[in-house]
């Protein structure tokens, strides 16, 4: 139970509805181009491999297999008119390729059944030592309504002198960088809602470096 009272007025009643997930992986195995093996200790006609839950729901050596599905966490219920800004994650990137630093902002909204099927959705971040990125997307609610952004190379030298060291690895410095983003939800050339938000990022390459004892097995003194 979740008490709304100041969210909703008068009489109103919400359902929630979940789709049971071992009857989920069937229909997902069988929609497949071809069989996949993957069933369960206790539900040997489900697809455990066809659905995004810990394997041992299916059934394990020591547990019970409920295949539990519902709400898990706290929910928010929230209101808006056209369209909401549901996710702005910004990442970074090394390319050993071409030696260069990379920033990347990926953004997802929802549409209200009511709004124009197809807004868009006009992304802008600005961070220190990289270039803006800008750029817009379609959020069709017949379509993907999420999109990545990518930043043009970052020169090494620009950017090292700044890096996201771990603790205890080279200066020591968690060298967080805010930036600033900007989220404009278009019907045409009208603007119809803006979101802004700060979030850190840092920049670091790190590489797995294994050395071999003298006495391994192919690798000699």
């Amino acid at each position: 139970m979740f008490d709304i009272p100041n969210a909703v007025a008068g009489s109103n009643h919400i359902d929630i509805a979940f789709e049971s997930a071992a009857n989920y992986s069937v229909r997902m195995a069988g929609a497949y181009p071809y069989p996949v093996q993957g069933g369960g200790i206790y539900f040997n006609d489900s697809n455990r491999n066809f659905v995004r839950k810990p394997q041992s729901d299916f059934g394990w050596d020591w547990g019970p297999a409920f295949v539990p599905t519902g709400i898990w966490k706290s929910i928010d219920i929230i209101s808006f008119q056209d369209a909401y800004v549901d996710y702005i994650i910004p990442k970074t990137y090394f390319n050993d390729t071409d030696k260069s630093y990379y920033a990347s902002i990926t953004t997802c909204v929802y549409l209200a059944h009511n709004s124009n099927p197809t807004l868009t959705v006009d992304v802008k971040m600005e961070c220190p030592y990289v270039k803006p990125i800008e750029g817009d997307f379609l959020a069709d609610e017949a379509g993907d309504m999420c999109s990545t952004l990518y930043s043009a190379p970052i020169v090494p030298d620009n950017i090292e002198p700044h890096l996201w060291w771990p603790a205890g690895v080279g200066d020591g410095t968690p060298n967080l960088i805010a930036c600033n983003i900007t989220v404009n939800i278009l019907d045409g050339e009208k603007q119809i809602s803006t979101f802004s938000s700060s979030k850190k990022i840092g920049f670091r390459n790190i590489k797995i470096v294994q050395v071999y004892p003298c006495s391994s097995v192919g690798h000699p003194c």
